[in-house]
């Protein structure tokens, strides 16, 4: 079978869908599957990675108006109708307004991972013959955004790398650290967790946050500013490694105020890290309905506090959180997750006969 996912980029700057993307891809390619990755911004050091498996990458025009994405719909049914794919797998909304705007054979071979539940874009990939959500808690929202799709939504959570050590030493941090990877914007919830710290400084507790984030939030800076004066709260930047750094910590914090599934969370249970995480639909599934972690009230200042405290403080509880946050990760992983894909991708309309080869480049 010949996959064709299709995104606006595919760049190693740390966000879910190019994590999620690449971990698929080589899980595919494992199984036998012939995997090509469209996008619009191509740059990455995974390339040479994925390349070397046999993924192909290819450029696609930015998808800014409906008449661009008509285009781009037509390429891609062209691609479809000659043989080159199979299926093609959208990721973003732009993607699926091509598909949308498309003709209708790209609509019936057309597959969408809704990832951001929470845009309102996210509503165009009820177009595709098949909408997967990574979470259940997605499904029920993307029910609402997009009802007339209900009857073709799918869960399948994202893969992780189970057996992948942290590349790298990693940082030496400090006995109580907390540490937080992830974007630092609002609905990440990083605030919260700056002024859940404050309160412990407050209390003449000696815990460092280290943050591992683009720093480009003034606002955050602002915050944040007297609190890294006094060296209790480090803005470290954009990271890599990742699990390394979840692993040096002594607590890995997830404050979100929305999240559609928590990424962060399973990689953090697989770096053998205690998780503490707000309590919302995605982020319980992440940490097995709450028993691989602590869960705590979004947005609750006090609440983020006392459950650090905890976590620091109590030894014998952070050893619990480990244990358990290692069972059950098997059904995170890259395999099955593949496998499901492979089950959508099957339920699909047979494709037609392939016509005369013709050139079918997306640009």
């Amino acid at each position: 079978m010949r996959v064709l996912h299709v995104t606006n980029d595919f760049q190693d700057n740390g966000t879910g869908i190019t994590n999620m993307l690449r971990v698929l891809a080589v899980a595919q390619r494992a199984a036998g599957l012939e995997v090509s990755i469209a996008s619009e911004v191509a740059a990455s050091s995974y390339h040479d990675e994925l390349s070397a498996l046999g993924v192909r990458f290819e450029r696609i025009d930015r998808v800014a108006t409906p008449l661009e994405a008509r285009r781009t719909g037509v390429r891609l049914a062209a691609r479809l109708a000659a043989g080159d794919a199979d299926v093609v797998h959208v990721h973003t909304g732009r993607a699926a307004l091509a598909v949308a705007l498309g003709p209708r054979e790209l609509r019936r071979r057309s597959v969408a991972t809704v990832h951001n539940v929470f845009q309102r874009s996210s509503a165009l990939m009820g177009s595709c013959a098949a909408v997967v959500c990574i979470s259940g808690a997605a499904r029920e929202r993307f029910r609402r955004t997009a009802p007339w799709a209900a009857r073709r939504l799918r869960v399948i959570h994202n893969a992780v790398d189970l057996d992948v050590a942290p590349s790298g030493p990693g940082p030496v941090l400090p006995e109580r650290s907390v540490v937080y990877v992830g974007g630092l914007h609002h609905r990440k919830g990083v605030d919260v967790l700056v002024e859940a710290v404050g309160r412990l400084v407050e209390d003449g507790d000696p815990v460092q946050l280290f943050a591992y984030g683009n720093r480009d939030q003034p606002w955050l800076e602002e915050l944040a500013a007297p609190l890294v004066a006094s060296g209790h709260v480090h803005l470290c930047g954009f990271t890599r490694s990742p699990r390394a750094a979840m692993a040096a910590g002594r607590v890995v914090a997830i404050p979100s105020r929305d999240e559609p599934f928590g990424l962060v969370a399973v990689e953090a249970r697989a770096a053998g890290a205690p998780v503490v995480a707000s309590d919302l639909g995605g982020l319980r599934e992440a940490l097995d309905d709450g028993r691989a972690g602590d869960v705590v009230p979004a947005g609750d200042v006090d609440a983020w506090a006392s459950a650090l405290r905890r976590v620091l403080d109590d030894d014998a509880h952070r050893a619990d959180l480990v244990r358990r946050g290692r069972d059950g990760l098997h059904r995170f992983a890259p395999a099955g997750v593949a496998e499901a894909y492979s089950r959508v991708y099957r339920s699909l309309p047979a494709a037609p006969s392939p016509r005369r080869p013709r050139s079918t480049a997306l640009r």
